[in-house]
C-alpha cells in the first residue's frame, strides 16, 4: 500500500510513496503523531534526481527490515529541498555544524518540536569503513531517547540556540569599497587552476559567479590574467565532458579536476547561470565557441527543460535504468555500429574515445570501456560540418535509450534564472526566439504563480500551485523581469520588476539588522528565521535584490531604493570582509553603486531602423553597470512615463532618433550619430 506521500505534487515525494516506511509529508500531522507517540523526527531531505538519494532509498527505505526499525522508531518525513529549500537551509546549517560537511541525501533526528538530535548526509544500510549503518543507528537512537531524553533534549536546544543567536548576528558595517572588487580577484586567482582551469581540485562546480566576478575586474582594471581565467575556464568546461556532446546542456559538476567525468544530473539553474557566463564571456571576446555554447544550451532547454505552457522544469536526473551516466556513455564498438568504421575513427578522435574507456565504475573504479564524450579543440562546432551529422546520427540512437527521469516541477526562482539569462542571450546573440521563449515563460510565472494568490508562489507541478516564495523566488524572478525590459523596452517588464521589488522588502526586510530574510514574514514557523548570506550554487537573493533595487534605483530616480541596496550590502559587510569568495555575487554588483556606471536613453521610433541600430551599439561589448532605455514614440501610452516621469524631458533632434549618454545624473551632448555610441566600448 503506498504511503502518504502518494498525493504530494513533488515528484521526489512521490518516489518514495511505494516504500515501506511509513513516510509523512513535512507538516503539522507528523508533528503532532511525534507528541503523542512520544517518538522523535526522522526527517530524510532530497530531491527526485539526486543519486545517492536514489542510492539510499534502494538499500534502506525499500528494505522491509530496515523500515520496520525506522516504524517503530520514529515519525518519518520526506521533505524535497527544492520544494522547501527553507526547511532544508536550517538543518543543513546543523549538518554542517555538527560534521563539518553538508550534501543530499540530508538525514536529520529531531525532537518532536523539530529541535536537531542528529545529523548526517548518506547513511550505509549497515556500518562500514568507520561510518554508522542504519541499522545500527536507529536503535541506538531510540535507546537513548528512552533511557537519556533529558540529555538528549539538553543537547537539541543547545544546537538550537546557536542557530538562532547566528541568525540574529549584526554583520553590518562600512559599505564595502572598491578595493574589494581586487581582493576577491587575487583569492579567485590562488584557487585558479592553470593547468585544467577551473577554481580548486576535484570535485571541481563550475562557479559561473566566479567568472562573472572575473570579467567585471577585468572590465574595471584592464586585468589580462582576470580575463584569461574567466575565458580559459569557460572553453575548457565547453570542451570538457561536463558538457552534453551530442544533446547539449551542462551536468551539475566535474568529480575530477580535469572537467572530465561529470555528477551527470542535469539542473536548470546550472544552464541559466551558465548561459550568462558565456553571454558575459562573448561579448567580452566576441568568441565565436561561447556563441556556440549559448545557443546550444538554449536548445537543449527548449528541448528538454521546457513545459507546453512555457514554463521550465527542474532537472533531468543522472541516472537511468538505476546506473548514473548509462545514458551518455559509449564504447568504440557502439560508434562503429552506428557510424560505419569511417566516421566511428572521426568521431572516436574528435570526441577522445578509446577502447580502454575513460569511465570508471564507482565501486570499483575498474575501466568499464564506456567513455565520456569530450574535446580538446575549439574547432568544427559549425552547423553543416562533418561533425554535425556524426552527432545527429549519434544523438538519434541516444534517444532510443531509457532517458534519465525528468524532475517536472516548475520553480519560480530557477525561472527567474532562465528567464533573465535567455533575454540576456537573446540581446547579445541578436536572437529574437530566446526573448519569446523567456517573455513566455514569464508570462507563465506570472499568471500561475504571481497572480494566483497572495504574493508569489514557489511551485508549480501539473496544475497544483503552492507554497509561499521565498527571497530567492522574489529576487531572482524580479532580476529576469529586469532583463526582459532591457531586451524588449515594454515597460510592463519593468513595472512588474518594482511591483515584486517592493513586495521583498515589505515582506522580507530585517527591520533590526538590514537585509532580507529567506522566509517571508507570514511563513510557516521555524525554529528559526534564517538569512541566506552567501552564495552556494546559484548566487545569494541577498545578492540579486541589491542588484534590483539599485537598477531600479537609477533608472526610476528612486533614491529609496538606492540607499535600501547599500543598506542591504552593508547587512553583510562583515561576512564580505572575512569571506569574500562566497559574496562573488554580491561584489559583482558594487558597480551599478558607482557614479560613473552608464546609463543611454534613445529617444525615438522602435520601428525607425536608425534607433535599432543605436540600440545595438549601445548594446555592444561588455559593459554589465550600463543601462538602456529606449523611449519609443511610437508609444502614445507607454507605461515607462508613469514608472519614471523624467524621461518625457528627452528629445529628438530635427525628429531623428536621438541618443542620451548619462553618468551620475548628468548627460552628455545628445547625438545621433550610431558611431558615437560604438565608441563606448
Amino acid at each position: 500500500m503506498p504511503n502518504r506521500l502518494i498525493d504530494e505534487a513533488s515528484p521526489y515525494l512521490q518516489q518514495h510513496a511505494e516504500n515501506p516506511v511509513d513516510w509523512y509529508p513535512w507538516g503539522p500531522q507528523a508533528f503532532a503523531e511525534a507528541r503523542e507517540s512520544d517518538k522523535p523526527l526522522f526527517v530524510s531531505i532530497g530531491y527526485a534526481t539526486c543519486h545517492w538519494c536514489h542510492v539510499m532509498e534502494r538499500e534502506s527505505f525499500e528494505s522491509p527490515e530496515i523500515a520496520a526499525l525506522m516504524n517503530e522508531a520514529f515519525v518519518n518525513v520526506k521533505v524535497d529541498r527544492e520544494e522547501r529549500p527553507d526547511i532544508d537551509g536550517i538543518y543543513m546549517a546543523v549538518c554542517q555544524m555538527l560534521t563539518g560537511h553538508g550534501g543530499w541525501p540530508l538525514n536529520v533526528i529531531l525532537t518532536p518540536d523539530q529541535e536537531p538530535i542528529f545529523a548526517g548526509t548518506y547513511i550505509p544500510p549497515s556500518s562500514v569503513h568507520g561510518r554508522i549503518g542504519m541499522r545500527e543507528l536507529v536503535p541506538r537512537i531510540q535507546n537513548i531517547w528512552r533511557t537519556q531524553r533529558g540529555r538528549m533534549e539538553t543537547s537539541a536546544q543547545e544546537i538550537t540556540a546557536v542557530l538562532q543567536k547566528d541568525a540574529a548576528n549584526d554583520l553590518r558595517s562600512d559599505p564595502p569599497g572598491a578595493s574589494v572588487l581586487n581582493e576577491t580577484a587575487l583569492l579567485l586567482e590562488r584557487q585558479y587552476d592553470p593547468v585544467h582551469h577551473g577554481f580548486g581540485d576535484a570535485p571541481k562546480f563550475p562557479m559561473p559567479h566566479y567568472v562573472g566576478l572575473l570579467l567585471r575586474h577585468w572590465r574595471a582594471t584592464g586585468s589580462k590574467k582576470s580575463l584569461d581565467m574567466a575565458t580559459s575556464t569557460l572553453g575548457s568546461m565547453a570542451r570538457g565532458g561536463i558538457f552534453d556532446h551530442l544533446g547539449f546542456g551542462f551536468h551539475r559538476y566535474s568529480t575530477d579536476r580535469e572537467w572530465l567525468v561529470p555528477h551527470f544530473e542535469k539542473m536548470l539553474y546550472d544552464q541559466a547561470l551558465l548561459m550568462s557566463a558565456y553571454v558575459d564571456g562573448y561579448q567580452a571576446t566576441g568568441s565565436s565557441e561561447h556563441a556556440a555554447v549559448i545557443q546550444m544550451i538554449a536548445e537543449y532547454v527548449g528541448r528538454h527543460l521546457t513545459s507546453p505552457e512555457g514554463g521550465f522544469y527542474s532537472a533531468e536526473d543522472a541516472d537511468s535504468e538505476g546506473v548514473e551516466g548509462k545514458f551518455y556513455v559509449w564504447t568504440t564498438d557502439e560508434l562503429t555500429q552506428v557510424l560505419g568504421e569511417g566516421d566511428a575513427g572521426y568521431a572516436a578522435a574528435f570526441y577522445n574515445v578509446t577502447e580502454a574507456g575513460n569511465y570508471l565504475d564507482e565501486t570499483t573504479r575498474a575501466s568499464t570501456g564506456s567513455n565520456i564524450l569530450h574535446r580538446l579543440r575549439s574547432d568544427d562546432l559549425e552547423p553543416g560540418g562533418p561533425l554535425n551529422s556524426i552527432r545527429e546520427r549519434l544523438l538519434a540512437v541516444r534517444n532510443r535509450r531509457v532517458r534519465p527521469i525528468l524532475d517536472d516541477k516548475i520553480l519560480t526562482d530557477w525561472n527567474g534564472l532562465m528567464i533573465g539569462a535567455l533575454a540576456r542571450a537573446g540581446v547579445a546573440l541578436h536572437d529574437t526566439a530566446m526573448i519569446e521563449t523567456a517573455e513566455k515563460a514569464a508570462g507563465f510565472i506570472k499568471l500561475r504563480l504571481w497572480a494566483a494568490g497572495p504574493g508569489l508562489l514557489h511551485r508549480y507541478r501539473i496544475g497544483a500551485v503552492g507554497i509561499d516564495g521565498n527571497i530567492d523566488d522574489y529576487a531572482f524572478f524580479a532580476l529576469g523581469c529586469f532583463e526582459l525590459f532591457q531586451a524588449t523596452h515594454d515597460a510592463a517588464w519593468l513595472r512588474t520588476c518594482l511591483d515584486l521589488t517592493e513586495r521583498t522588502i515589505q515582506d522580507f526586510w530585517d527591520e533590526e539588522n538590514d537585509g532580507f530574510f529567506f522566509s517571508p514574514s507570514k511563513a510557516e514557523k521555524l525554529i528559526v528565521r534564517r538569512k541566506e548570506l552567501q552564495d552556494g550554487a546559484v548566487p545569494s537573493g541577498l545578492s540579486a535584490a541589491v542588484l534590483n533595487m539599485a537598477r531600479l534605483g537609477r533608472l526610476l530616480r528612486r533614491p529609496d531604493l538606492t540607499a535600501r541596496a547599500e543598506a542591504a550590502a552593508r547587512s553583510v559587510g562583515r561576512s564580505l570582509s572575512r569571506y569574500p569568495t562566497a559574496h562573488t555575487a554580491l561584489t559583482a554588483v558594487l558597480g551599478h553603486f558607482e557614479a560613473n556606471a552608464g546609463e543611454i536613453v534613445i529617444f525615438g521610433s522602435g520601428s525607425d531602423p536608425l534607433s535599432c541600430e543605436m540600440l545595438n551599439a549601445a548594446r555592444s561589448g561588455f559593459n554589465p553597470h550600463r543601462l538602456i532605455v529606449l523611449v519609443d514614440t511610437d508609444k502614445a501610452d507607454d507605461p515607462l512615463s508613469e514608472l519614471a516621469p523624467h524621461f518625457k524631458d528627452y528629445k529628438s533632434i530635427d525628429g531623428t532618433p536621438t541618443a542620451y549618454v548619462c553618468r551620475d545624473f548628468v548627460c552628455e551632448a545628445p547625438t545621433t550619430v550610431v558611431e558615437d555610441l560604438l565608441n563606448l566600448r
